[in-house]
C-alpha cells in the first residue's frame, strides 16, 4: 500500500500546483480521484470514497467538452458511485453516471 500512498501524495501535490484553468488540471483531479477510489477498495474507508467522488466530479467540471480526455473523464466516476450505492444504497449520482457513461461511448 506504500506505492498507493505515495501516488496519492504526489497527485495531491500536482493538483495544488495546477491552478484553475490549467490544461492538465482535469486529468490530475481524475488521477487523484482514481487513487482515492483504489484506496477505498483496499481499506473500506468511506472518507476515501467521498473524497474520490469529489475529486472526480471536480475533474469533470474542469474539463471542457472539447478536452481530449473528456470521454474518459465522463466514465471514471461510475465505479465510485456504484461503490457508494452498494455500501449505503445511495443512488445519488447514479443517473448522472449512466448518462456520462453513455455519452462517453
Amino acid at each position: 500500500m506504500g506505492d498507493l500512498e505515495a501516488n496519492i501524495a504526489r497527485a495531491e501535490t500536482a493538483v495544488r500546483a495546477a491552478p484553475v484553468g490549467h490544461p492538465d488540471r482535469a486529468r490530475l483531479l481524475d488521477d487523484l480521484g482514481k487513487y482515492l477510489c483504489s484506496r477505498y477498495e483496499r481499506t473500506g474507508n468511506v472518507q476515501d470514497l467521498g473524497a474520490a467522488i469529489v475529486r472526480l466530479e471536480e475533474g469533470l467540471e474542469a474539463a471542457l467538452e472539447v478536452h481530449p480526455e473528456h470521454a474518459s473523464l465522463l466514465n471514471n466516476p461510475g465505479l465510485c458511485f456504484s461503490y457508494r450505492y452498494d455500501r449505503a444504497g445511495n443512488a445519488q449520482g447514479l443517473e448522472a453516471v449512466i448518462d456520462g457513461s453513455e455519452a462517453a461511448v
